[in-house]
This record gives structure tokens, sequence and C-alpha cells, in this order.
């Protein structure tokens, strides 16, 4: 029951972002494996350690750009999801919920 929670809330907080166009799908499913395999309290950390590594890479793509077209293109969220997965994993595993 504790994976379907967190697949669910991780699907449930990248699935706005696929519906307004921000986002595909791809990163909606790879949350949701990440959240089946995390459980619900494994998928909390991760969230919170995704949504900081997408802000410091978005960040870091606007001071690059520079200008008008800073706003234009997508950021993958894959690497950051991925990197935010493996060390939420390491924080269960080390027993950090």
């Amino acid at each position: 029951m504790d994976s379907a929670v967190g697949a669910g809330i991780a699907a449930a907080m990248f699935l706005p972002g696929f519906v307004l166009g921000h986002s595909g799908g791809g990163d909606v499913k790879f949350a949701a494996c990440c959240g089946l395999i995390l459980g619900w309290p494994g998928t909390l950390p991760m969230l919170l350690l995704s949504a900081i590594l997408l802000g410091a890479i978005s960040l870091w793509v606007m001071m690059r750009r520079r200008g008008a077209s800073a706003s234009k293109g997508r950021i993958p969220a894959g690497p950051a999801l991925a990197l935010s997965f493996v060390l939420a994993m390491a924080l269960v595993k080390l027993g950090m919920r």
C-alpha cells in the first residue's frame, strides 16, 4: 500500500506540469515509478530534492540564456529526478526517512 501511495503522490506532483504543457508525460511516469519503488515515506524527500535541483538548474539555464529567449524551451526533469531518487533511496536504506 505504501508503494501505491508513493506512486500516486509522485505522479500527482508532476501531473499539473504535464497538463499545462510545461513538462512531458515521461516525467510523470518516471516520478510515479520512483514513488512506487520508494513508497510514500521515501517519496517526500525525493520530491523535495528534485524541486531544489530543478530550481537550481532552471536558474542556471536562465542566467546562461539571458534576454528574450530565457523563458523559451523546456528543462528536462529526468536527470534531477534520477539524482534525487538515488539520494532518497540512500536515505531510505540508511533508515533516515
